[in-house]
């Protein structure tokens, strides 16, 4: 089964500056060992009011039973290059995660309750990490501190963070036949410098939900030459597909399954197609047939070792 991962909206109360927040989203999920997945959004200038999000991430929910944790985290950051804010937030969920992945692990039989949230916030040296509603008092600072004090100047700071545990089959129990988890926390934000707005007040919206798998005609999972020579790295979690294509000093591409035989990939940095998208065919044994430029990738390897998804920031108009 694939686990499907959002946080669908903000509600802005009260931004933590004077009048509006340029708020960065960021949704990380840890499947028992496997490395950390990301993604971060950039939401823009946003005021008082509810702010669609839909950032989504899709995993590979497995049978046996496996610790599975989902962190998410919003930054208000008007000063920072955008890159040191998703590289900082996502390192600072991965390490949550994975390390409430592990704590989990070690008591794979037992009820996730207090003593792992405890033992979480002792890893961060910081107080008990709810693992139910806000977690903002427990790290908000955490968070702050991976993107590090430099890059947060005047109002900027963490205004909304959550983490869940579960265990495999816990979830896809509670996700079974179409039911969802749904989740609304308010998070009362942390005292803002002179001149800045009130404390902020954010609320936050995330669905967890389950569904069958797409099988890809052949697994696609590997490293691939494009027009005889080696480069694009791909990777899947889920039906979510991403292509490493830092040989060619580009952007990695991002995509989904859509049925065994084709895939939808998206490079940002492409004009010659409308928005750098291409519907992709998957011919076996090991063929990508690009149906835009009618161009072929030909997969040469597996992936041999975990390789660390990174999705690229994803941008937004404000709602």
């Amino acid at each position: 089964m694939t686990g499907n991962f959002s946080l669908d909206n903000i509600i802005i109360s009260n931004p933590r500056s004077l009048k509006q927040d340029t708020d960065y989203a960021t949704i990380t999920v840890t499947v028992g060992n496997a490395e950390p997945i990301s993604k971060t959004q950039a939401l823009g200038d946003l005021g008082d009011g509810t702010h669609n999000v839909g950032l989504a991430l899709q995993v590979d929910i497995p049978d046996a039973p496996t610790p599975i944790v989902f962190a998410y985290a919003v930054v208000n950051n008007g000063h920072a290059n955008e890159a040191l804010v998703q590289k900082g937030t996502e390192a600072a969920l991965a390490y949550l995660t994975k390390a409430g992945a592990k704590l989990i692990a070690q008591q794979i039989g037992q009820p996730i309750g207090d003593a792992v949230g405890a033992a979480l916030g002792a890893s961060i040296g910081t107080a008990v990490v709810p693992l139910v509603g806000t977690a903002i008092g427990a790290i908000a600072g955490f968070v702050t501190s991976y993107v590090g004090g430099i890059v947060f100047a005047d109002c900027d700071g963490t205004v909304a963070t959550g983490v869940r545990a579960y265990v495999s089959g816990d979830l896809l129990n509670k996700t079974a036949g179409g039911k969802a988890i749904r989740d609304g926390v308010n998070h009362p934000g942390s005292d803002s410098p002179s001149g800045c707005g009130a404390n902020s007040k954010y609320a936050t919206n995330t669905t967890i939900s389950s569904f069958a798998a797409i099988k890809p005609a052949f697994d696609i999972n590997g490293h691939y030459t494009a027009g005889g020579k080696p480069g694009p790295i791909v990777t899947t979690a889920g039906n979510t597909i991403a292509i490493d294509m830092s040989a060619y000093k580009r952007p990695n591409a991002t995509g989904v399954l859509i049925n065994p035989t084709t895939a939808h990939l998206v490079f940002t940095d492409d004009k010659t197609q409308p928005g750098g998208a291409y519907t992709v065919t998957i011919e076996p044994p090991a063929t990508l047939y690009f149906q835009g430029n009618k161009s072929t990738w030909v997969k040469t390897a597996n992936i041999t070792s975990p390789i660390s998804i990174k999705f690229p920031v994803i941008h937004v108009k404000p709602s």
